[in-house]
């Protein structure tokens, strides 16, 4: 589960700044802190932070992800 969020977490960096401007609501800083935070080795991970993220951000970040993708095609 720890690698996945990292994944994501790292694609998530690697978007343009301006489509993650253009969709503020997106848990772009949380998905991306949470990577840091296991990538880095962070002593003081909590797991219910992780699982939080895979419980709330996770799919608020495909829900953002969705409202893009059908944004994007209608422009």
């Amino acid at each position: 589960m720890d690698r996945f969020i990292e994944f994501i977490g790292e694609a998530v960096k690697r978007l343009p700044v301006d489509l993650r401007e253009a969709n503020s609501d997106g848990p772009w800083k949380e998905i991306a802190g949470t990577r840091d935070r296991l990538s880095h080795g962070y002593d003081d991970l909590d797991y219910r932070v992780l699982w939080d993220a895979v419980q709330t951000d996770i799919p608020l970040l495909l829900e953002t992800i969705e409202i893009t993708l059908k944004n994007l095609s209608s422009d």
